[in-house]
């Protein structure tokens, strides 16, 4: 029963990413802009650094590339849709930002698309 319920998450998750994807490319790129900020926490142990970076306003539909990668990312934009990527040209999707949410990831994310 425990692998059944693993299955329909995983299920669940993969069509959640796959009906953003399909809006992601639905939605016409427009020149609005998201309003509030979004962010990203950077660390590092050797040396040790840690600091958070800022996107204000961004604008829909246009790529943001990472001084550094993150596995912690806050959205607080009004944005319908923020995708995360764990490239640098928003290409390979690895998640999905609510407005208003602060997220962990599980794998280092280096760009961030808004729609």
């Amino acid at each position: 029963m425990r692998g059944m319920l693993m299955k329909r998450k995983i299920i669940t998750g993969v069509s959640a990413l796959v009906s953003a994807l399909a809006l992601l490319i639905a939605v016409p790129n427009s020149a609005q802009a998201a309003e509030g900020t979004f962010g990203y926490y950077y660390y590092d142990n050797n040396p040790k650094t840690e600091d958070w970076y800022i996107i204000e306003n961004p604008e829909n539909g246009q790529c943001y590339t990472f001084e550094h990668p993150s596995r912690t990312v806050s959205n607080g934009t009004n944005a319908l849709v923020v995708f995360v990527f764990s490239d640098k040209n928003c290409v390979v999707p690895i998640g999905i930002v609510a407005a208003n949410v602060i997220t962990p990831l599980l794998l280092d994310a280096k760009s961030v698309k808004f729609v």
